[in-house]
């Protein structure tokens, strides 16, 4: 698996992907694991969003529909990692609050 963004043709958000999931490469083995569903859905056309003195959000971009239960089916287990992880991932002055899933 690749730490890149699978979707580099999103340029507005594509330098904030590759952090991301730099940092959730750990678990990159396991096919149920945080890494896997951020890149399913990047894949999918996920987006984030830097939120101006709040932090980044994941947004469902071209996810449409789908997004809502497939954030509760895939991330709502992940939610405490996926915000430390937001957190770490976002930039230097909007660090201070994350919204997630």
């Amino acid at each position: 698996m690749a730490r890149r963004d699978p979707r580099p043709d999103l340029t507005e958000d594509s330098h904030l992907w590759e952090p991301l999931l730099a940092r959730a490469y750990d678990d990159a083995a396991d096919p149920n694991s945080l890494y896997a569903a951020l890149l399913a859905f990047r894949a999918c056309g996920a987006k984030l969003e830097v939120v101006p003195g709040k932090g980044l959000a994941l947004r469902p971009g071209e996810m449409g529909a789908s997004y809502a239960a497939d954030r509760v089916k895939w991330l709502a287990q992940h939610r405490v990692r996926l915000v430390g992880l937001l957190e770490s991932a976002a930039p230097a002055t909007q660090a201070q609050h994350v919204t997630a899933v």
